[in-house]
């Protein structure tokens, strides 16, 4: 017998796999940052969990690259994609020097100068690309705290194309992010978040 789905069930289903897809997308690059913090206290006896608290947001922008450079060099071992990735984390978000300035040494001595630089420049790349997509829809971020938080939307950004694509409105899609948001404890307020998402549907729907 042949289950015939109405077009609300079927948008339904529709929503709910898309929010399935993004969630283990963004799952999966706080579980890099994880990987990352381990990594650091068994290989360099580093203490470094403090960044565990921003796993979610880091992992927007570190995720993609982290990936990225592990499959341009494969020959990279684990441990030496957690050091390089920790000193990019740090130039990119702590203003710590003193553990800056320890992690660079290690990167030093452990001859990886060329493998690091590479990551930071793919890291700056990105968030440059991101930075003037936001710039584009008039949404102005600051530096540190405010990075942090929207590099949530690097996680979410493909979920919000695709549905915006496939002709859900914003009454369907704002509560989708806004729920992802909720689950992932994005540090940033709802009314913020929201008008962030709009201007994003708004700009994806003018994209013929």
């Amino acid at each position: 017998m042949d289950l015939i789905l109405n077009e609300s069930q079927y948008k339904k289903i529709i929503l709910e796999s898309s929010q399935n897809k993004y969630k283990n997308e963004i799952e999966d690059n706080s579980n890099i940052i994880q990987k990352i913090v381990g990594g650091i206290k068994k290989d360099f006896k580093l203490d470094v969990k403090f960044i565990l608290t921003w796993s979610v947001p880091i992992g927007g922008l570190i995720g993609p690259v982290y990936k990225s450079i592990h499959g341009e060099i494969p020959d990279l071992s684990d441990r030496e994609l957690s050091l390089i990735a920790l000193g990019t984390i740090l130039s990119f978000f702590y203003e710590n020097s003193a553990l800056l300035k320890k992690v660079l040494i290690l990167i030093r001595d452990n001859g990886l100068i060329n493998e690091f630089n590479l990551m930071l420049s793919k890291t700056e790349n990105l968030k440059n690309t991101f930075s003037e997509f936001l710039n584009s829809i008039n949404v102005t971020i600051n530096p540190i705290l405010n990075v942090l938080s929207f590099t949530f939307f690097l996680g979410v950004l493909g979920a919000i194309h695709e549905l915006a694509k496939k002709g859900f409105d914003i009454d369907h899609i704002k509560p989708i992010i806004l729920g992802l948001a909720g689950y992932f404890g994005v540090k940033m307020s709802k009314n913020t978040m929201s008008e962030v998402i709009e201007k994003m549907i708004k700009r994806f729907k003018k994209i013929k």
